[in-house]
């Protein structure tokens, strides 16, 4: 059995060569094998959790017991999928919580340096701000005081970082320090650059926003009150009679398409912050 579970690890390994930066991104102190150790060991108790009452149920029933090994199968595989997938969920809420004020704590960077702080001084006022990036620039600052070289602890960050604008201020500054050059000129117009781009997600967002707020108007509010008031006349017409129940699934139909739209709306929304 060990041996099965050795050769299910490894090549769950081999088969997700990309986990071990997903974890570091996502900043989970794990080693892949041990992650999906810990990944299997929870997906087994979940789906117990979930397949016990099932089982219980069945017997009460006198059911065929034949429905249960699959429905363990499924909540097992289910409960994997979602450990295996949760360093993603995890990496993506950094890269937001990152990027929702990035540019001004960068800002705040280049302002310390202009007036004559050292790099690392102005990185430690900058971990310093009550913003959600700057706990970030902190973990640098972190490094430094464990012992790591400037120059090591930004090239660890910069590889680390799940967020592509601030691996590019990282670079900016990395580049700066091996060639020499003056750092505060290029991460000016780095920043310049960032916020044109930003700039540009804006408008094409206003873009999108237009077709969407039309077809939510037609599917999200036109089509759900009229058709409630067809639904109505046409059923006193035939003689139907609406119940509790029918109104009750009209009302959450209606609560899933508002649902998709909301959740349209911000997957398309800009994490930009000027």
């Amino acid at each position: 059995m060990g041996k099965i579970l050795r050769y299910f690890i490894d090549f769950a390994v081999r088969e997700n060569p990309k986990l071990d930066l997903q974890l570091k991104q996502a900043n989970i102190k794990e080693q892949p094998e041990s992650y999906i150790s810990k990944s299997l060991a929870i997906a087994l108790i979940i789906s117990l959790v979930l397949s016990v009452p099932l089982f219980f149920i069945l017997l009460k029933e006198k059911a065929s017991l034949f429905y249960f090994p699959p429905m363990f199968a499924v909540f097992f595989i289910f409960a994997l999928f979602i450990m295996l997938k949760l360093p993603l969920l995890i990496i993506k809420k950094r890269v937001s919580e990152i990027e929702s004020d990035l540019l001004y704590s960068a800002r705040y960077l280049l302002l310390k340096m202009r007036t004559g702080s050292p790099l690392m001084n102005a990185l430690v006022d900058v971990s310093k701000l009550h913003t959600n990036s700057s706990k970030y620039f902190g973990e640098i600052v972190s490094d430094i005081y464990l012992g790591e070289p400037l120059e090591d602890a930004i090239n660890n960050t910069h590889k680390t970082t799940p967020s592509a604008e601030f691996k590019r201020i990282l670079r900016v500054i990395k580049d700066s320090l091996n060639t020499g050059v003056d750092i505060k000129e290029n991460i000016e117009l780095l920043l310049k650059e960032i916020t044109e781009e930003q700039l540009v997600k804006i408008e094409s967002y206003s873009k999108k926003i237009n077709s969407l707020s039309l077809f939510y108007m037609i599917i999200g509010v036109i089509a759900p009150s009229l058709g409630i008031s067809i639904l109505a006349i046409g059923a006193s017409f035939i003689k139907i009679n609406i119940t509790m129940g029918m109104l009750i699934i009209v009302f959450l139909v209606i609560c899933l398409v508002q649902y998709f739209f909301i959740t349209l709306f911000n997957a398309f929304k800009p994490k930009v912050s000027l």
